[in-house]
């Protein structure tokens, strides 16, 4: 969950000694189960004129919870209603992976560092894992009731999860080698987690009211949120800093390294949930709108998308081809959002009109030859032309 709004920081720290459980998980090793696919996706019309929202529904009620852009290109989900991992694709074909653990409720989920995807189990206490092609590897967690929410890879290149059954932090290496750390507050609901840029992981503490840090070694430090019952949930990495999104007082937030905590607000209804960061820029879910909000590293709106009433979009994550996923929880739905192809601009030509070669000038403008021995500039703000 995320932040917003400038506010003195406030800070509680805590140094925790480590006091962590370490155990060589039980692997269960299952081969790719049959997928279930899906032909085009619903298309709806643009809900403005320079974009389009593409709806991906399932059979069934499959209860969408995260996503991520995945290795191969395609973005993967985790189905926390159906038990399935599903991959989606740009021309509307999907593919759904089931979960061998029944009733396990996949819920967080990342790139791992070995190529693979990895996600929790919520309501199974295990940890999985599946490939590109759909073969899925379940981790044992030592506490069945430990309740695994929100997973990152760390940049010690494990995996870092949260585990708010427990109230603790836990640590799994591909290997399967594992170890857990217990959070300093009571009671924190644990939620989300995200590898920093200064070598540690961070995580958010939603009935806490607070960020806190956790070093490769496991000693936690924790970081009071300024506005209280903020109820930060969801948190990542974004250039030298992290940001977090605030679900109670309407907010997204920015903390440093040492802990200082700038807030955005996005209005008091906004409902900020999911957050990421890629192209240099936020993405924001927002439930109470049902949008998702583009944000500048200075906090500045850069502009907002509406999907469908009752979205309560909970997961937005940002494609390389421009496009925005996003897991529209409430409509059970994975939804797409594709810019449109900006409309042609006619510029008329004095003259006879003829013109030859062009190129775009410094100014914005598009300049061209004009025979028999003119320069031509088209102002691309009035759509007029001049020759000289």
């Amino acid at each position: 969950m995320r932040l917003a709004r400038r506010h003195p920081v406030a800070r509680a720290r805590a140094a925790l000694p480590v006091v962590a459980t370490a155990a060589l998980l039980s692997v269960l090793v299952v081969a790719a189960g049959p997928a279930t696919t899906a032909g085009a996706a619903t298309g709806y019309q643009p809900i403005a004129r320079d974009y389009d929202l593409f709806g991906y529904g399932i059979d069934g009620a499959s209860g969408p919870n995260e996503l991520v852009i995945g290795p191969d290109g395609r973005t993967w989900a985790t189905l926390g209603t159906s038990d399935q991992i599903a991959a989606y694709s740009r021309d509307g074909s999907r593919q759904a992976f089931p979960v061998p653990t029944t009733k396990s409720s996949p819920l967080g989920i990342t790139n791992g560092p070995d190529g693979a995807i990895w996600f929790t189990e919520s309501t199974a206490g295990r940890i999985g894992r599946i490939t590109t092609a759909g073969s899925v590897t379940e981790h044992v967690l030592p506490d069945p009731a430990s309740s695994p929410n929100d997973i990152a890879t760390g940049p010690d290149g494990a995996l870092w999860f949260t585990l708010q059954g427990s109230n603790r932090i836990g640590r799994l290496t591909t290997a399967g080698a594992y170890t857990d750390f217990p959070v300093p507050t009571a009671n924190a609901k644990v939620a989300g987690i995200a590898g920093g840029p200064d070598g540690n992981v961070w995580f958010t503490e939603a009935l806490a009211n607070k960020v806190a840090k956790i070093t490769p070694a496991g000693v936690i430090t924790e970081f009071t949120v300024p506005t209280a019952g903020s109820v930060p949930i969801s948190i990542t990495a974004a250039g030298t800093d992290l940001w977090f999104t605030m679900f109670g007082a309407g907010k997204v937030a920015k903390i440093t390294a040492s802990g200082t905590i700038t807030e955005h607000d996005l209005g008091a209804a906004s409902g900020p949930f999911g957050i990421s960061f890629a192209d240099g820029q936020l993405f924001i879910a927002l439930q109470g709108p049902d949008q998702v909000v583009r944000l500048a590293l200075d906090g500045s709106e850069v502009r907002r998308w509406d999907t469908t009433a009752g979205a309560d979009p909970s997961s937005v994550a940002y494609a390389l081809d421009g496009n925005l996923w996003l897991t529209a929880t409430g409509a059970d739905r994975v939804d797409r959002i594709q810019p449109s192809t900006p409309p042609f601009q006619v510029v008329d030509l004095p003259l006879d009109g003829r013109a030859n070669r062009l190129t775009e000038g410094p100014d914005g403008n598009m300049w061209f030859t004009a025979p028999p021995a003119r320069i031509g500039m088209g102002d691309m703000a009035t759509s007029a032309s001049s020759q000289f």
